[in-house]
């Protein structure tokens, strides 16, 4: 179970990551092949699309740091939207014209006074505004979502929206995908295995992800930013543990 009450847009640990990934100094490996990110320096804007707390830390807490350490941007917490957690894809059907009542809050809209837009109805028309207004501040030269074939619905529905919106938004970038919730037993081994790469999820084989492979700095960086989310780690840690891993795994292919 994810506790999350709401819906993020990037960053919550920048600053943790930041320390590790500053001191950084070796040249990154080179990436190949059709999912290679764009080259990361000073000019690239990032933007992170992540369902729940602690989701950007597990996809892309490697390239997070590869960007900050470039001198570039990385999407912030002032970015934070509110939409109900467990809900995302009643709202991309069924309501996404009439308001959806969380059954865990009973909130029909943004109840969160640090949201980007409090008050704002849990609608799918509503939350298409706010994400495209996001993609306009931001102006990201670099989207990661995740996969519309995530087992999560919260996941499949932010990977449809980023997927939808994107490619409506003139001059946004094509989003890479990545995978959390990828298959029964995955990732494996299901532990704190640094050193190790980690292998393509089962439900992300039509995917062909391609690596970002990680400095260990990164690798070191990305462990110290999972261990401040002591909720999770208390109920799931093997799980979120086993994605410290060598590198990151990303694809241009949605489903």
């Amino acid at each position: 179970m994810r506790l999350s009450a709401t819906w993020f847009l990037a960053l919550l640990m920048a600053s943790a990551l930041a320390s590790h990934g500053s001191g950084n100094t070796a040249a990154p490996p080179a990436e190949h092949g059709p999912a290679a990110l764009p080259r990361i320096d000073s000019a690239s804007s990032l933007l992170i699309v992540a369902p729940h707390p602690d989701d950007e830390t597990l996809c892309c807490a490697g390239v997070i740091q590869r960007v900050l350490h470039a001198g570039g941007q990385v999407s912030a917490g002032r970015l934070f939207l509110g939409y109900p957690d467990g809900g995302l894809l009643e709202l991309l059907g069924e309501h996404r014209t009439t308001p959806y009542t969380s059954p865990t809050t009973g909130a029909s809209a943004v109840p969160y006074s640090d949201a980007l837009h409090p008050g704002h109805p849990y609608t799918g028309e509503s939350l298409e505004r706010d994400f495209l207004e996001v993609l306009g501040r931001v102006r990201p030269n670099l989207i990661l979502a995740p996969t519309p074939l995530d087992a999560h619905a919260d996941h499949r529905a932010a990977g449809l929206l980023a997927q939808t919106l994107s490619a409506r938004s003139p001059g946004a970038p094509a989003v890479r995908y990545w995978i959390v919730h990828g298959g029964a037993g995955w990732p494996t081994p299901a532990e704190l295995m640094p050193g190790i790469p980690l292998t393509p999820a089962p439900l992300a084989t039509p995917l062909a992800p391609g690596a970002f492979e990680l400095e260990p700095a990164e690798e070191d960086g990305k462990l110290s930013a999972l261990q401040a989310y002591r909720t999770q780690l208390r109920l799931s840690a093997p799980f979120l543990l086993s994605f410290v891993r060598t590198n990151e795994l990303y694809s241009l292919r949605a489903h």
